[in-house]
């Protein structure tokens, strides 16, 4: 009521997002081994609340122009719908589904940038929340004690150890019900302390935020996740792209370089990171892919999902297999003899884009694509229009940490830890876009 309703959502979504996930209300049952989807959380009580009374309050503006990644939501949540209903999922239960994942977390970052205004507010707020759990994440690692359990009770286990130490550390948990995930968090908002850092160096901003980086670096690395900590790597790339010009082809130049050696080293680069993660004796023990046996570890196994659930890709059609086919650990497609017993020792698909194949077919992997290039393509829009100013970096940063996690999927499957941050972070992408094409974002576009 003092501000405007827009910086409401902006300030309330992120404080929600990190409140613990297994702070929920228990609606109906599902496997044992998990509570994720069994109820209503913070996250989501918070931003259905909100959403609903932004539309009474005084001052509250719903900019109606739509942008692309607002078509590609759209496209993603059609196919959720239909996926659903031809797998005759529950009418009910298929639109509460797309509205928790897709469409509340989506347009509450729509909605809570607005104007440079918006932006000046969030700022602050946001890179201190993940300083925050940064800190928290570093207590963790050294200690073994999480804050979030002792404010909020004990985390339950989901198919996980309570404890699980690599790097001679406890791996940081926080407020999610898996490290990676924690670190998958992070990233997103290792955004908001870069934008941080950069306003201090263009002395913008106090001295002391130069630093705001370090913290969310720290903190993504005591969680112990190798995808989140080499997204840190990626998003710096990303980053420097975005930003500098002339470093764009030379860039493309060490990308096709890379991606030349990485082929011709693929054995050694594997067995470097089963030495990294210690899982060098984990990789003596063979699984079955077809009629060979390989060697199984948590990187080979990440690398072989493609092969393993080959037959059920292929057959999934334009539209999957629907939620509840996908829903607990080993999911229910079909699949060959050698696989069938295959993912007994697999069971888990640590890939987004593997399972959401198999979840939503081929139109909704599109539409995931779709959605995740797009919300980028509009940050890096938006950024080559303001030079110099805070909107550049601001989109320079989100983009580039965006870009991490969307790389990062390759090796973690979206629970709503991770989906709901990532849709607010697209959602703000759009807002972005409106508000530059509004003229809200301050003098100094190039229309």
């Amino acid at each position: 009521m003092r501000y405007r309703p827009q910086l409401g959502l902006g300030v309330v979504i992120p404080l929600a997002y990190v409140l613990p996930a297994w702070c929920l209300q228990p609606l109906f049952d599902v496997p044992a081994d998990t509570i994720v989807g069994t109820g209503i959380d913070v996250k989501v009580a918070v931003g259905a609340s909100c959403l609903i009374l932004y539309c009474f309050l005084p001052r509250r503006t719903i900019p109606l122009k739509f942008v692309p990644a607002d078509v590609a939501v759209l496209a993603l949540m059609a196919v959720h719908l239909a996926s659903e209903l031809v797998n005759r999922g529950p009418l009910g239960l298929a639109l509460g589904r797309i509205y928790v994942e897709w469409y509340l977390p989506f347009v509450a970052g729509r909605l809570a940038i607005q104007s440079r205004r918006d932006v000046a507010v969030l700022r602050p707020l946001v890179a201190g929340l993940a300083m925050a759990l940064a800190a928290a994440a570093l207590v963790e690692a050294f200690t073994n004690v999480n804050v979030f359990e002792i404010v909020f009770g004990a985390r339950p286990v989901e198919g996980f150890d309570r404890d699980v130490r690599r790097w001679n550390m406890e791996r940081a948990y926080g407020p999610t019900m898996h490290p990676i995930y924690f670190g998958v968090v992070q990233v997103l908002l290792l955004g908001w302390t870069s934008l941080a850092a950069f306003r201090a160096y263009r002395r913008q901003v106090s001295p002391w935020w130069i630093l705001a980086w370090l913290p969310s670096v720290l903190g993504i690395c005591a969680t112990g996740s190798r995808g989140p900590i080499l997204a840190i790597g990626v998003s710096l790339i990303v980053a420097v792209f975005f930003q500098v010009r002339r470093a764009r082809w030379p860039l493309i130049g060490v990308l096709i370089a890379s991606s030349l050696l990485v082929s011709t080293q693929w054995n050694s680069l594997v067995s470097s990171l089963e030495s990294w993660a210690n899982e060098t004796k984990q990789a003596d023990t063979k699984i079955a892919i077809g009629e060979e046996a390989v060697s199984q570890s948590g990187t080979r196994n990440r690398l072989n999902l493609l092969e393993v659930y080959r037959i059920a890709i292929l057959r999934s059609g334009l539209l999957g297999y629907g939620t509840d086919a996908v829903t607990g650990f080993p999911i229910n497609v079909p699949l060959g003899p050698h696989e069938a017993e295959t993912i007994r020792q697999v069971k888990y698909i640590d890939n987004e884009y593997v399972l959401i194949t198999l979840r939503f077919g081929y139109l909704g992997l599109v539409a995931f694509i779709a959605m995740g290039l797009a919300s980028v393509g509009q940050f890096f829009y938006v950024a080559n229009r303001y030079r110099g100013q805070t909107p550049q970096w601001l989109c320079t940063c989100l983009g580039a940490t965006t870009v991490g996690v969307l790389v990062t999927l390759l090796t973690v499957w979206m629970p709503h830890e991770i989906g709901f941050p990532l849709m607010w972070t697209c959602g703000i992408s759009s807002g972005l876009l409106v508000a530059h094409i509004k003229g809200d974002l301050g003098s100094g576009a190039h229309r």
